[in-house]
């Protein structure tokens, strides 16, 4: 039950429909080199694996409040990816949910956030801002990257995770001759 659009002057995805939005919906690959910007209307209920994986002249995203999941691989490479609001609905970010997104500079990530899966923001290089809400939140340690260093345990929340990620940068600045 999900359909689409593409306007090819503004560049433009529209999916429309209901139902989770699965990696099967592949009839607009051919579209990728084109994508720009892509609008998922209220019907759609997940972005289900690899639904828009390496689609890499995707700038930007409007996910719906009524989003409850994002799957695995759902956006990753997506290289030119600036910014990403994760709804207040949405409980789950899969694994490599967002990895490789070269471009991503900015992540806000929504108050019912239950989990973040196993390198969902890993190798993110441009990622610089991430707007967490503190709850009881539970993070992958690699969930942004290599801080299996620094975080000894498989899980943690957001607060440990807070915490485990000043320390991270304390020691980097520490290694650098910083402080």
């Amino acid at each position: 039950n999900i359909y689409w659009t593409f306007d090819k002057e503004t560049g433009t995805l529209e999916i429309s429909g209901s139902g989770v939005l699965t990696d099967t919906e592949e009839a607009w690959t051919d579209l990728y080199p084109y994508i720009n910007h892509a609008i998922v209307n209220d019907g759609i209920t997940e972005i289900g694996d690899n639904a828009f994986y390496d689609c890499r002249s995707l700038m930007t995203v409007e996910i719906p409040d009524n989003i409850t999941r994002i799957g695995e691989s759902a956006f990753a490479e997506c290289l030119s990816l600036q910014a990403i609001d994760i709804p207040d609905t949405v409980t789950e970010i899969g694994d490599c949910a967002f990895a490789d997104c070269l471009s991503l500079e900015t992540v806000n990530l929504g108050t019912q956030l239950e989990s973040v899966g196993f390198g969902a923001f890993g190798n993110c290089q441009s990622l610089t801002d991430i707007y967490v809400y503190l709850s009881d939140t539970v993070f992958d340690n690699y969930s942004l990257g290599y801080l299996d260093e620094y975080v000894d345990t498989d899980k943690i929340t957001v607060a440990e995770f807070v915490e485990k990620l000043r320390q991270a940068f304390v020691a980097q600045a520490e290694g650098d001759g910083r402080t």
